[in-house]
Parts: structure tokens; C-alpha cells; sequence
């Protein structure tokens, strides 16, 4: 029977490694580049279409900008659990697409001479501290939006979520800085959230209140919000995130990431937002911020990461290449919404795609998988070009999940057979004592799962400065599935040292009962 259990869970890996191998040369549908310079939207719809189908994505949005033209506007998929259909009018969280509403508040006020770029925070908000009080004082908006104040990606945790936009800002006070002010880039959402509550402590009126009078309305964009209670009741999408390979219904927000992440638009308002981006700022005979502003806000100032050619950031906006296209933009992914805000200024193209779910399994190195790779061939498409192959989200969650069902039942195996395991160490100790090798296997049974959660604790450590909850939020199933399995080694390990103490026990009572007294000397 060992044997045969020994040949079934080696035909379950092998098939593993047979289905992964077959992986590599799986990729979802592509739609054939277009003959002509301009972009063929029906191909970008068969594109996406086939790619919401292939992975199972709830829900998706697009639009679709030329010039100062909305060409398209479509909704794929569903926006809920009923069936809702997506719309091009369905409210979205823009996750980091935020930033750049953020960056145009800020320049809006700068053009009405309210505050300076080269100012320092501490003007703005005499009380702003990080843990270094020169370089808070060093610290100026101008850093805040290029993202070289130093903040770390750690400073950013779940535990905003509670807080108000300026609770979560006076928390900085005990951050420390990873780099000098001003040296280079490192994206981290608190740059923006400081950023909000300048425009809100400046303008007089709740963040929120100021982006729906000075953006919002002007634009005419009448499905976004900066509140999710109001987003709801306007048709707000569930979001989802990926359990095993099934999208779940999942809600996040954060109240005080707003101003870097909470925003709420639908794909038709985000099309009058980047036409105004496109143009000037100007949206039909609305002018939201001067044409100087608007290139200011996309120039590039950093580079994204030192040594690489990856581009450069502007105030909100990425100015460089992606997926081999010219482009400026902005990606945004929350644990359960994706979105891009694309231009592609040799064409005069533009896009927006918003999805209501999100998965950071990394397929060919790169997290969001799917929905990157949809994001991807869309740019593609826009420049007349093929969409670049990708692996299905879908077929990789099926090797994961049979890869997690083979490692579930070795992990199993040993538990289900504690009770045989004792009879036959009973067996050995009576001819001879078992001590050295008992020793090892409660050793195994005890620093396996140790060691997995000790991996999983440098994981943590080494995930920008996340908390295990934060890394639950991108990852709950491996997550959980892999607790799960610690719990069970380490069951097996406490029950094997239960039984093997009893058996001891008894052992030791039948040899004193056996054993006779020693009879008295004789005098």
C-alpha cells in the first residue's frame, strides 16, 4: 500500500511538472495586428473580451480618446455578484489613477498662487513630522509629487484604513526616512495622501469637496466620487480578488488614502478627464488647469529606478515606455480594483481601462498578472501593434492548485497515520530503544513548519515593510492554504510525541513490574 501511495503522489507531481511544462507554450488569444496606422477597435474589443473570458475577470471598462474625441466606450463582464452588467457608466475605485487628480488639485492651486511647488510642507502644515526633524523640514511639495521625499513604501499600511486623512499624515511622525530628501525616487502612496491634505488645509474645503468642485464638475463627470458611501448608492462595482483561482467578492477602502487611491470614476467620466489631459485641460469650454500646467504635470522629472531605462515620473504620471509602446500613464491596483490611465502622445491615442478585481500572482515576473497583461495588449492594440503572448491566469491557478492538492495530501499522509506509526514504534522499541530516531522525526515534524513560517515571516519583513495582514490582503489564499499546512505538520508533530510518551510510559511500568526486587544480603 506504501508503495502504491508513493507512486500515486509521484504521478501527481509529475503531472504538475508535465502541465507546467505545457504552460510555457500556453497563451491567450491575440488579436491580429491592425493593416493600417490607426487602431482597429473592434480587435481591441475581441481582445478584451477574449481575455475577461480566458481569466474569469469579473468586470471590465474602456475607453477609448483621439485627440480631443471620445471614439469608444464599452463595458464587459459583470459589476456584481447579480449580473449587473458593467457600463461605461459604472463607478470604479481608480486606485493609484488618484495620484494624478491629487497632482492637478495641487497645480490648480499653484496657478492661483495659493502655494508653491519649492515650498516646504511645514509652511502649509507647521506641525508635519517625519522621525528626522531636518529633513522634515527639508521636505516640499515639489518632492511630495515627484516622490523623492525619502518616505518609504512601508509607510503605507493597513492600518490607515481606520484613520482620517490627517490622522494618517500626523502618523509620519514616526517614520523614518530610507534615503536623503530629494535624492531619488520611491514610490510610496503617503507622498500623496500629504498631498490631499495640503490642498484640503489650503482651499478651505474637505479634499473631497474640492476635487467635485474644481474637477469633477467642470469636466462634466457626473458618475466620480470621493466618497464610497455616494459611489455605492450611484452603482459602486464589487470588487473581487482571486481565491484559488475563483474571483470572491471583496470590499477595501480607505478613508484616508483617498487623495493617493480612493477615488471613484466610471470609464465615460475618466474619457472627459483624459481628454482634458490631452488638450490643454481644456474639456469642451471647461479649462480645469493652463496647457504649461498640464505639461509640467507629464514631463519627466526622476527616473523610475536607477541604472534601468524604465522611464521616468512626473507629478502623478509615468513618462516612457510601456509594453515597448511611447507613452504617459498611470497604473493603479488596490486588492481588489485595476486600473490604467494611458496616453500615447505619437498618436494622439488614449485609454482608459478599469477592472473591478485584482491578482498579484506574478506570471513571467510580473504582479497583477492577467490584468497587467490585459492592460498591456490593449497599449499595444492602441499603437497598431499585436499584443505581446501571455500565460492564462486561469491555467496557472489550475498547476497551482494541483501543485497545493499534492503537497496537501504529503502533509496529510503522515497525520492519517499516527495511530499505525505508534503500534510499529512500539513494536521497535521492544527489541531495541528507538530514542535517537524518534528524536529525528520529532525534530522533522517540528522545524519543517517552523521554518515555513519563518520564511513566510522574512517574506513579510522583506515586502516593503508589510504586516502578515497586509500581505493576506494581495495573497489570502497561499497565504491561509499555507497556515493551514503548518497547523497540520505541527499537529502531527505534537500527537507523534503524545503517542511516543505513552508508549514510553508503559513500557517503563512493564519493565518495573517484570523486573524483580533485588532480595535482601544475608548477613
Amino acid at each position: 500500500m506504501k508503495t502504491n501511495l508513493s507512486r500515486t503522489i509521484l504521478g501527481g507531481v509529475l503531472a504538475c511538472l508535465l502541465a507546467l511544462l505545457a504552460l510555457s507554450f500556453t497563451v491567450l488569444p491575440v488579436a491580429a495586428a491592425p493593416q493600417t496606422g490607426a487602431p482597429d477597435i473592434a480587435s481591441i474589443d475581441a481582445y478584451v473580451s477574449a481575455q475577461v473570458q480566458a481569466d474569469h475577470i469579473p468586470g471590465v471598462a474602456l475607453g477609448l480618446v483621439h485627440n480631443d474625441q471620445i471614439v469608444h466606450l464599452r463595458g464587459f463582464g459583470s459589476a456584481d455578484q447579480s449580473g449587473r452588467a458593467v457600463t461605461p457608466h459604472t463607478p470604479f475605485i481608480l486606485a493609484s489613477v488618484s495620484k494624478s487628480f491629487t497632482a492637478l488639485a495641487v497645480m490648480q492651486l499653484v496657478e492661483a498662487g495659493k502655494i508653491e511647488l519649492d515650498a516646504p510642507v511645514q509652511r502649509y502644515l507647521p506641525w508635519f513630522r517625519v522621525a528626522d526633524p531636518v529633513a522634515s523640514a527639508r521636505i516640499t511639495l515639489r518632492h511630495l509629487l515627484y516622490q523623492t521625499s525619502g518616505l518609504p513604501a512601508s509607510a503605507c499600511s493597513t492600518d490607515q484604513v481606520t484613520m482620517t486623512l490627517e490622522q494618517f499624515v500626523r502618523s509620519l511622525g514616526t517614520v523614518v526616512l530610507d534615503r536623503p530628501v530629494g535624492s531619488r525616487y520611491e514610490y510610496c502612496s503617503a507622498n500623496y495622501d500629504v498631498l490631499g491634505l495640503i490642498v484640503q488645509t489650503v482651499s478651505g474645503q474637505p479634499y473631497g469637496t474640492y476635487v467635485q468642485q474644481h474637477i469633477f464638475a467642470p469636466l462634466q463627470m457626473h458618475d466620480s466620487f470621493a466618497s464610497e458611501p455616494e459611489a455605492r448608492r450611484d452603482g459602486l462595482a464589487q470588487g473581487y480578488r482571486w481565491l484559488f483561482g475563483v474571483p470572491a467578492p471583496f470590499d477595501y477602502y480607505s478613508l484616508s488614502a483617498v487623495p493617493a487611491g480612493f477615488l471613484v470614476s466610471s470609464a465615460e467620466d475618466m474619457a472627459h478627464y483624459l481628454v482634458a489631459q490631452m488638450n490643454g485641460g481644456r474639456f469642451g469650454s471647461a479649462t480645469v488647469l493652463s496647457p504649461t500646467g498640464i505639461a509640467t504635470m507629464h514631463a519627466p522629472a526622476v527616473a523610475l529606478t536607477e541604472g534601468v531605462e524604465t522611464g521616468s515620473y512626473g507629478m502623478g504620471w509615468n513618462n516612457g515606455t510601456l509594453a515597448g509602446i511611447p507613452a504617459i500613464w498611470h497604473d493603479g491596483a488596490e486588492p481588489n480594483f485595476t486600473t490604467r490611465l494611458l496616453i500615447e502622445p505619437q498618436t494622439r491615442w488614449g485609454a482608459v481601462l478599469l477592472e473591478n478585481a485584482n491578482n498579484f500572482i506574478p506570471v513571467d515576473g510580473v504582479p497583477n498578472s492577467a490584468l497587467t497583461s490585459l492592460e498591456d495588449g490593449v497599449t499595444r492594440l492602441l499603437a497598431g501593434q499585436a499584443p505581446q503572448a501571455s500565460l492564462s491566469l486561469t491555467t496557472l491557478y489550475l498547476i497551482i492548485d494541483g501543485v497545493l492538492v499534492v503537497l496537501s495530501a504529503l502533509a496529510l499522509w503522515p497525520l492519517l497515520r499516527l495511530r499505525r506509526w505508534s503500534r510499529r514504534f512500539e513494536q521497535r522499541q521492544q527489541r531495541r530503544p528507538q530514542f535517537i530516531r524518534l528524536g529525528l522525526r520529532l525534530t522533522w515534524d517540528f522545524a519543517l513548519p517552523l521554518a515555513l513560517l519563518l520564511l513566510l515571516l522574512f517574506f513579510v519583513n522583506n515586502f516593503n515593510g508589510a504586516t502578515f495582514y497586509d500581505v493576506w490582503l494581495v495573497y489570502p489564499d497561499l497565504d491561509s492554504w499555507l497556515l493551514v499546512i503548518c497547523a497540520l505538520l505541527l499537529l502531527t508533530g505534537v500527537i507523534r510525541a503524545v503517542l511516543a510518551i505513552r508508549v514510553l510510559r508503559r513500557k517503563g511500568v512493564e519493565k518495573s513490574v517484570v523486573t524483580p526486587s533485588p532480595s535482601p544480603s544475608l548477613p
